[in-house]
């Protein structure tokens, strides 16, 4: 709806940070017929040339150092994963999700992957999700969240936690509270 709005009005150029990129294609041909210059933030419009220009992380790398972070932080113990993505079939998700398996060196139906739930990047989704995970798997001793906010919101949920049961959680940065 801002991207809209801006065109509407006329502004000199539209920054976008989509949660699913091909859902903005309307919005993005809209500015650009209209000779607004149209740059991604974080997530690569879809199809690529879309927009005129993106400022991302390479996703996938980051989900490969997050993945390889995790497994050496076990140090070797058998993993019992939580996965928090975001949006099904995101670009931004996908790509961290793909990492994180590669770096961790699991594919996709390993049973090291416990459970899995889509919180949409949402920090209030992700206490709502991982309780259940833990509570059937009180073993659970590595958690994957595909956004910081993610990361931030199961945080919480890891607290009770008795130490022997220390559960690794990543992105790093973001599982401490601010």
């Amino acid at each position: 709806e801002a991207g809209e709005d801006r065109v509407a009005k006329g502004g000199s150029g539209t920054l976008v940070t989509p949660r699913h990129s091909s859902a903005l294609g309307g919005a993005i041909q809209r500015a650009r017929g209209k000779r607004l210059p149209v740059t991604a933030r974080a997530t690569p419009t879809e199809p690529p040339d879309a927009g005129d220009g993106t400022f991302a992380t390479d996703n996938r790398q980051a989900g490969r150092l997050q993945g390889a972070w995790l497994k050496q932080a076990l140090g070797g113990r058998a993993a019992k994963i939580v996965m928090l993505d975001g949006v099904p079939g995101g670009g931004t998700d996908t790509q961290r999700h793909q990492g994180f398996l590669a770096g961790f060196g699991i594919e996709e139906t390993d049973k090291a992957i416990v459970g899995r739930a889509h919180v949409y990047g949402d920090q209030a989704k992700a206490p709502a999700a991982l309780p259940n995970f833990l509570q059937a798997h009180p073993d659970v001793n590595a958690l994957s969240t595909t956004h910081d906010q993610a990361a931030r919101g199961a945080y919480p949920a890891t607290a009770p936690r008795p130490p022997q049961a220390a559960l690794r959680a990543g992105p790093a940065r973001a599982a401490r509270p601010r």
